[in-house]
């Protein structure tokens, strides 16, 4: 099939697709976007997601797929990356940035070669790096966060920045020996 407008693919509770132009095959359930497409993760259970990126590619039999160059949300996560891999169980970004910092130009973020998403458990960043505006601050070979509901961020591989009234800006982070 060949949808143009305002198109959106659906498969119920699971993932919509939405662009100008969609491709698809309804036989081998595959779903091609060309130009410029959204990707909305609709499952209850799993963290939502809503990125927006090229050259997508997704069967809703295997519920695999592609997407170039995309940027967007990722439960309370913004995300930006050269390629997404979409599995059933997992995420997988490569050349990818990452930060609860809503700004255009985030104030901090961490950038890494590849991130390996599992919803409702962990995160790994591989050969990551800190930063704080254009400034790095630290580098791990590997990091590890719980990304499991109700989990607290008590990593103090990275720094941890807020912001409030009173201090502005604040960097701090935990080590013990």
């Amino acid at each position: 099939f060949l949808a143009r407008g305002n198109v959106k693919v659906t498969q119920l509770d699971n993932r919509q697709f939405a662009s100008q132009e969609i491709r698809g095959n309804t036989i081998s359930q595959d779903v091609y976007v060309d130009d410029e497409g959204v990707l909305i993760q609709l499952d209850p259970a799993t963290p939502r997601v809503n990125l927006h990126g090229w050259q997508i590619h997704y069967n809703y039999g295997t519920h695999i797929g592609t997407m170039e160059s995309a940027k967007g949300k990722v439960g309370h996560n913004y995300i930006t990356g050269k390629k997404f891999e979409i599995y059933p169980d997992k995420i997988i970004i490569r050349e990818g940035t990452i930060t609860k910092c809503s700004a255009e130009k985030p104030d901090y973020h961490t950038s890494a070669q590849l991130i390996e998403i599992y919803p409702n458990d962990k995160m790994y960043m591989y050969d990551c790096d800190f930063w704080i505006g254009k400034v790095l601050v630290s580098h791990r070979d590997r990091y590890v966060a719980d990304i499991s509901p109700g989990a607290e961020s008590s990593s103090s591989e990275f720094p941890r920045v807020r912001y409030n009234n009173d201090d502005g800006l604040v960097v701090s982070q935990k080590r013990e020996y």
